[in-house]
């Protein structure tokens, strides 16, 4: 079977919750694809679904490894480190990670992210500051990301001072209709997989 066909297969597996039988269909590759970076990601992609951080963590750091100049695979790399309750390791890793992807906006806007979940808002300002400034879509990201949602009122104030651009209201959900006082949402409703 070619490797295309394993990989359709895996991924319907994986789909449909069958996570052992996605992973045995990948465990069918044989001599240099077994390897190759599509099969990496499916096997990265079925760990993450089936919450098995730690071997989605391995995956995330092979693809690093192997595709240096992608970002991609580094930030999915914190991610699981941070689910895996390590966000001071995962941050080290992306602060080593500055002479390759320094002054790229995606990855200014991780670093802000993580210095977000680990409550340091002052630093996760500046870094998101920055980012968005380089990229304005990264406000949306920013508006969506649960992990800024404790931090929310404080960043919006930051950024709203800077005359560059503003960023859109957050909805509002009041206690009840006669109401106008709003409950800022919470970092406590972010799931580490566990």
């Amino acid at each position: 079977m070619d490797l295309r066909t394993r990989l359709s297969r895996s991924n319907g597996y994986r789909e449909l919750g069958m996570y052992d039988e996605s992973i045995l269909e990948l465990e069918e590759i044989e001599g240099e694809d077994r390897w190759h970076p599509s099969v990496v990601e499916a096997r990265y992609k079925t760990y993450r679904d089936d919450k098995e951080r730690e071997l989605a963590m391995t995956m995330a750091r092979v693809l690093a490894e192997g595709l240096p100049d992608s970002f991609e695979w580094l930030k999915k790399q914190a991610d699981v480190m941070t689910e895996c309750g390590d966000p001071s390791g995962a941050l080290q890793l992306l602060h080593d990670s500055s002479n390759r992807f320094g002054e790229d906006a995606q990855y200014i806007f991780a670093l802000g992210r993580q210095y977000a979940l680990l409550g340091n808002i002052e630093e996760s300002k500046k870094y998101l500051k920055r980012a968005i400034i380089m990229d304005s879509s990264l406000k949306t990201k920013f508006l969506d990301d649960p992990a800024f949602d404790e931090a929310w009122f404080s960043i919006s104030s930051a950024i709203q001072s800077t005359s560059f651009f503003a960023v859109p209201e957050r909805k509002i959900i009041a206690s009840n209709s006669r109401s106008s006082r709003a409950e800022a949402p919470s970092l406590s409703n972010l799931s580490c997989g566990r």
